[in-house]
């Protein structure tokens, strides 16, 4: 049966089966041979296995590395990283004060130590506002998470953060006040303008002159932070500001009008500040403006030829603008060099021993552009001290209302309820009355009474005068400061060691120069403070004087007339007198064409010209009448110095007005020159100072002028000496004139 019944399942099998045509598929699948199968599967077992355990090796590997690497650490800038570690090391010194090992000390986390120490920062690091003590207790906290691998105690951070505003804050007189959100809007920028170009006397580099007036030009139209532009103080050293590769210069055809070509600029702010994470790059574009004071792409094309940075050079402005965008395409590139692409747009002016250079990759720094923008609040007569975010506010505000929510956020950098919080300004440029009453609006009116420029006069302290010069120097601070550098500088002259130069390295030099330097900042401090003193004073009295004036009879003071400018510069003269002009479309093509190309060639001469300081004639080599007494010459020394070589002085023609002018701030003036009585005088301007210290200070001026940067002749009438360099000038005096520096 069971035969029968397998013969009949083969036969149909065999019926049904029937063989392959090819039997490639397979023999792929199954070989020949049994043993070499059987081989086959062997190695592919071990083979997994093998790769099993090198896996299991690399997992235990990758988690013994983890281990040793411990805890991430938070994502933190650079600068941020730096504060942190910074205020460590205050808290191993207050360590060290109480007799305890630091890391130990902050893991333990006792909010009665933390208190302490914070109270030990007021009281030592003349601590006056209460944002001050709770940035140093973020700080802290964030050492802490480094140290301990986790957050604070609740109890402990929530204890500390009530302890702060209601005990350290009343006991010690903490300020809690915040300073006043202002706003500059186009008004007061044009003034800013205006001073920058025509009223401003402080000397500049050329091309810091021009670069200050397109940063200002970009930050006002695009809102931006100053460190999205240049190098800001948390990213010292990194460039990390706006590079050839992040602009671009166009001539594209007019949309309307494709017969007709204009100048446009696109660019790229990529170093955005990571706020929250959220930090976006930002592009603009730009194009010719009517007037001359807002054509940020002049500025940009003029920077850019002064640093000869076109691929293509041009052999004049007339043929760079001459340009034509071809009939085949729409838009004409002007490429930069490959080798500067990386390299900052903004660039820094470094001094050398050839006089100055423009720095070939390093970034204008940001506090160059900070104190040039005060200084031009005080120029215009602000009263209180401007901002460079004034200036982002006041662009924020147009941008806010022009855009929708979200592309202002994206311009901004914001997020959320930032501008709300931060950006918007104390005073609500809105006619309330007019709201609730009905009455007619005003917007207008109270527009200007909110504008920052109502209260500004030009009449308010732009420096402080001779005699408070005088009193500041007579501070007991820098009485004492100076006394104890005279010391110092007795002790090394009596060891030897004449110039104090070769004393380099000696303990009392290196104490001397400490104290050298804190008499600089402390005078710098110290005159800042009194400035701003007399210029609240101004501001505060000057409408009671004037009320008292129109109650007494007397006629309203005259109106604020600037006095004519003179210009060093012939290309600044031309600047300032462009900067008030518009580009007249009706005029011809080649009169509008030369007008451009002037300005621009203007602003690229000026970028590689150095301002000089005032000369004898200005305000700040004038000498106070009640000082004298103290610099004219005594009996003795009248005495000694008549046995010497009689110093005569011969001056070019601008500066024998002026000396002649102020003669009596540096002795007799006799034919031809003047005749000098001190021992320490300036023979290159003529200027008498009461030491050899204040001397060289002053010779500083014009080694930073350029002076020695060329061959020079002796300026002394009768010597003919050629002298070459500061050293070389030194000497002469000395050996030749009995002059020591």
């Amino acid at each position: 049966m069971a035969s029968t019944s397998t013969m009949k399942c083969v036969s149909d099998f065999d019926e049904t089966y029937s063989e392959p045509e090819s039997s490639t598929d397979v023999e792929s699948l199954f070989s020949e041979d049994p043993a070499e199968d059987s081989a086959s599967e062997v190695d592919s077992l071990f083979e997994e296995d093998r790769s099993s355990q090198s896996e299991d090796d690399n997992l235990l590997a990758r988690i013994a590395f983890h281990r040793s690497e411990g805890r991430s650490r938070p994502r933190r800038k650079p600068w941020s990283q730096s504060l942190v570690e910074r205020e460590f090391d205050f808290w191993r010194c207050f360590c060290e004060k109480v007799e305890r090992e630091p890391v130990e000390c902050l893991e333990a986390c006792e909010a009665e130590i933390i208190k302490a120490y914070l109270e030990w920062r007021v009281k030592n690091f003349r601590v006056k506002k209460e944002s001050t003590i709770k940035s140093y207790w973020k700080r802290l906290s964030c050492a802490y998470i480094d140290t301990a691998g986790r957050r604070m105690d609740n109890g402990t951070e929530l204890d500390i953060r009530d302890w702060i505003p209601t005990y350290l804050t009343p006991t010690y007189g903490l300020e809690t006040s915040e300073k006043e959100k202002r706003a500059m809007f186009v008004q007061e920028f044009y003034v800013f303008e205006y001073a920058h170009w025509v009223e401003d006397r402080r000397p500049l580099h050329g091309l810091i002159r021009v670069e200050i007036w397109t940063l200002q030009l970009l930050s006002g139209a695009t809102a931006s932070r100053p460190g999205a532009l240049v190098e800001s103080g948390s990213a010292k050293g990194t460039n990390k500001a706006v590079w050839f590769e992040h602009i671009e210069i166009l001539k594209i055809r007019h949309p309307e009008d494709p017969s007709h070509t204009v100048w446009a600029a696109k660019v790229n702010l990529v170093h955005i500040k990571d706020s929250g994470g959220q930090g976006r790059r930002k592009k603009f574009v730009f194009y010719e403006e009517p007037t001359y004071a807002f054509c940020l792409v002049y500025a940009l094309i003029a920077i850019a030829l002064a640093l000869n940075a076109f691929r293509r050079p041009f052999k004049s402005i007339q043929e760079l603008l001459s340009l034509e965008v071809p009939p085949s395409r729409h838009v004409l590139c002007l490429k930069f060099k490959r080798e500067i692409l990386k390299k900052p747009f903004f660039r820094d002016v470094e001094w050398t021993d050839v006089g100055y250079r423009i720095s070939d990759n390093k970034a204008l720094p940001y506090h160059k552009y900070r104190d040039h923008h005060v200084h031009l609040c005080r120029l215009v007569g602000k009263e209180e001290q401007g901002e460079l975010y004034d200036l982002r506010r006041g662009s924020g505000r147009n941008i806010h209302s022009a855009l929708i929510p979200e592309e202002a956020d994206q311009v901004m950098g914001h997020h959320g309820d930032t501008y709300r919080r931060f950006y918007l300004p104390d005073l609500i440029e809105r006619d309330f009355s007019s709201i609730y009453f009905g009455t007619p609006p005003q917007d207008k009116l109270v527009h200007a009474i909110a504008r920052m420029g109502l209260t500004w006069d030009k009449r308010a302290p732009t420096d402080l005068t001779l005699q408070q010069k005088q009193e500041v120097r007579n501070d007991p601070r820098l009485v004492r400061l100076r006394r104890r550098r005279d010391r110092y500088r007795r002790r090394l002259t009596a060891l030897g060691f004449h110039p104090l130069q070769t004393a380099a390295g000696h303990p009392d030099h290196v104490r001397y120069k400490a104290v050298e330097r804190r008499i600089n900042s402390t005078t710098i401090t110290l005159k800042k403070k009194r400035l701003d003193e007399e210029v609240r004073l101004f501001h505060d009295t000057i409408d009671d004087l004037e009320i008292e004036r129109q109650l007494d009879g007397r006629p309203v003071a005259e109106p604020y007339i600037p006095r004519i400018r003179e210009f060093e510069s012939p290309e600044r003269a031309l600047v300032a007198k462009f900067i008030s002009l518009s580009l007249d479309d009706s005029a011809a093509d080649g009169e509008a064409l030369g007008g451009k190309a002037a300005f621009i060639d203007a602003l690229v001469k000026l970028c590689h010209q150095q301002e000089g300081r005032r000369y004898l004639g200005e305000h700040d080599h004038q000498m106070d009448p009640i000082d004298l007494d103290r610099w004219a010459p005594t009996r003795t020394a009248l005495a000694v110095q008549s046995k010497r070589p009689q110093v005569r002085l011969g001056y070019t023609q601008g500066e024998s007005g002026a000396v002649e002018q102020h003669k009596g701030s540096i002795g007799p003036i006799a034919a031809g020159g003047a005749q000098v009585f001190q021992d320490h005088v300036c023979l290159l301007c003529g200027k008498v100072f009461e030491r050899k210290f204040t001397l060289n200070r002053h010779l500083d001026i014009h080694v930073k002028a350029g002076r020695f940067a060329a061959p020079f002749q002796c300026r002394l009438v009768g010597c003919t000496k050629w002298l070459k360099g500061e050293t070389h000038y030194k000497n002469h005096c000395a050996t030749v004139h009995h002059v020591f520096h």
